[in-house]
């Protein structure tokens, strides 16, 4: 396969993933304990979590500034790692404590549906695989690197 078109392969993972997670950490967050907000706390209780307000706004800040970074291909791999180690730590707290936890009743629709082992299982090995291709094309990263490399070729 042909170097450029091994780089254009991580953009439509950085676009799916990137606007995925954006949306789920925003739902999180706006309106403020809103939804979204009461959804991830009723996660995070079921399955034994400290039910601390922070956590619910960590994982939405997390989810959403992450989603972003990833859209934008900056610092992908950091960013693919941390939603990747999310989704696992709940697949395997999920696991251990018996099943991931349904929504809240009445909040079954999308978006406010909270991920089964299925979506996360898809979602955390798409992650590493960007986590492993790096962010490809039409990224930030890409340029960062671009620019470092012609920096340095004039240095020597």
């Amino acid at each position: 396969m042909s170097s450029n078109r091994t780089r254009w392969m991580s953009v439509p993972l950085r676009l799916g993933l990137g606007f995925s997670f954006m949306a789920a950490g925003l739902l999180k967050l706006i309106p403020p304990e809103g939804p979204g907000y009461q959804n991830i706390m009723h996660e995070l209780t079921t399955l034994g979590l400290p039910p601390l307000g922070l956590m619910g706004w960590m994982v939405g800040i997390i989810e959403f500034s992450g989603g972003l970074a990833i859209v934008i291909g900056l610092f992908t791999r950091l960013f693919s790692a941390m939603n990747a180690l999310q989704l696992i730590g709940l697949i395997v707290i999920g696991l251990i404590r018996g099943g991931i936890p349904e929504a809240l009743p009445g909040l079954q629709f999308f978006p406010y549906q909270l991920p089964g082992y299925h979506l996360s299982l898809i979602s955390a090995a798409a992650l590493l695989a960007l986590l492993i291709a790096g962010p490809g094309a039409l990224s930030v990263d890409e340029f960062l690197a671009a620019r470092r490399s012609k920096a340095s070729s004039y240095r020597s």
